[in-house]
């Protein structure tokens, strides 16, 4: 790692980083990445989620010893570890950061730049790239809307929002433990009227090929993701169906080209399912969607 940047003692900006059982080179390169783009207006909190490795507790002991912040809690999951941390942190704006990635050099400053000029602005997005076993490339769009989220989520994990914002809609939902975390959050956000906007700057260089999730692993954490989604959106149904049939309007013309509207089908099927528990909640927002629709400023 090099030299740790002076912090104010008022930092803009809260970078926090969940560690389970990551291996302890992994951790000091992400740190060293947090000291490479050299945020003097931020400061570094991790959160060691219980993790039981001799090499990520001794690299954590080093972390400690430079003066960043460590909390120590029980295993609890990712969105559990990214809340504490977020709790404790003093800075106006917060960057989650996965201890097994990089963050980029210049997303920070803009990002922060964004927020700073735009109030209406919740979330900002960079682009992800990989590295490792895998090469991809995942660049948001310069407005994201809630119906993109729903159609396929391109704003990653290490994206920058405002501390209030993250209060106001209750933080990360800590019952999703095995993936899905911050595409929920983000819409949650987005269906409150929460902006989000997209930079072409690199956030974030995520590693490859140490994990992936099984078939029904995958499955599982998607039918909690869609259940967190209806169970914390009661008073934005209205807002959630409309973008939902948009995300299908955004989709079905390369669907019907390639012959997969039953993938699609199958995509919005629980969704659909689970709003039909609601009494007379479909024909209602169905109807309330087609006036929208209809409508002209």
């Amino acid at each position: 790692m090099t030299g740790r940047p002076a912090v104010r003692s008022t930092p803009k900006l809260s970078i926090v980083m969940p560690v389970y059982n990551t291996p302890g080179e992994w951790i000091l390169e992400a740190v060293a990445s947090v000291e490479d783009a050299r945020l003097s207006w931020a400061e570094l909190i991790l959160t060691n989620d219980g993790s039981s490795s001799r090499s990520t507790l001794e690299a954590l002991q080093q972390v400690e010893a430079r003066g960043y912040e460590v909390l120590h809690i029980e295993n609890s999951g990712v969105s559990v570890a990214r809340n504490r941390a977020i709790e404790a942190a003093r800075g106006e704006y917060i960057l989650p950061l996965d201890a097994d990635d990089l963050l980029g050099l210049g997303f920070c400053p803009v990002a922060a730049d964004v927020l700073d000029m735009q109030p209406d602005v919740a979330v900002v997005a960079g682009v992800l790239e990989s590295f490792g076993a895998r090469t991809i490339r995942i660049c948001p769009d310069v407005t994201v809307s809630l119906a993109q989220i729903l159609l396929q989520n391109t704003v990653c994990a290490t994206s920058m929002f405002r501390k209030a914002v993250w209060m106001e809609v209750g933080g990360f939902d800590e019952s999703l433990r095995r993936g899905h975390q911050d595409a929920e959050l983000w819409i949650r956000i987005a269906a409150r009227g929460g902006g989000i906007v997209g930079l072409p700057e690199t956030a974030v260089r995520y590693r490859t090929g140490h994990d992936s999730m099984t078939g029904d692993i995958a499955e599982s954490a998607s039918e909690a993701m869609t259940d967190a989604i209806i169970n914390n959106n009661e008073a934005h149904y209205a807002t959630l169906l409309r973008a939902a049939l948009e995300s299908t309007d955004l989709l079905r013309p390369q669907a019907e080209a390639a012959h997969k509207m039953r993938d699609l089908w199958v995509r919005y099927e629980r969704l659909d399912r689970l709003l039909g528990t609601v009494p007379g909640a479909k024909r209602a927002l169905a109807s309330l969607n087609h006036s929208l629709a209809r409508w002209k400023p």
